[in-house]
């Protein structure tokens, strides 16, 4: 009897720790797709970062051409100032001959009068 009940221990011993093997061999799966799915997410943010960094440099890249234009457009525009200045100078002094000539004719024309 104690045999047999010593048998019937052992069988059940048996069983649990087959279902017990079953049970850690599923959660070793389990861990393994879960390790799966960690590499998976972080070679995504390895390459969300990597487009994050490209984005920042391809930003920074306009910015640093945007301020080269802005500060060309600067210079030309100083150029453009001083060339219309150099322009309204001379356009004062042409017109200041222009009104000694239209004078001169004027007094040349009662010259030529006074002459007739």
């Amino acid at each position: 009897l104690c045999v047999s009940s010593l048998k019937a221990q052992l069988l059940k011993l048996q069983v649990q720790l087959a279902s017990s093997l079953v049970a850690i061999s599923e959660h070793e799966k389990q861990v393994e797709q879960h390790k799966g799915q960690v590499a998976t997410l972080q070679a995504e943010l390895a390459g969300l970062s990597a487009k994050s960094l490209q984005a920042e440099s391809d930003a920074s890249k306009k910015m640093a051409d945007v301020e080269s234009e802005r500060m060309s457009m600067e210079g030309s525009l100083v150029e453009s100032s001083r060339m219309l200045s150099l322009l309204q100078e001379e356009f004062s002094k042409q017109t200041e001959e222009y009104s000694e000539v239209q004078q001169q004719l004027g007094q040349s024309a009662e010259l030529e009068q006074q002459l007739e």
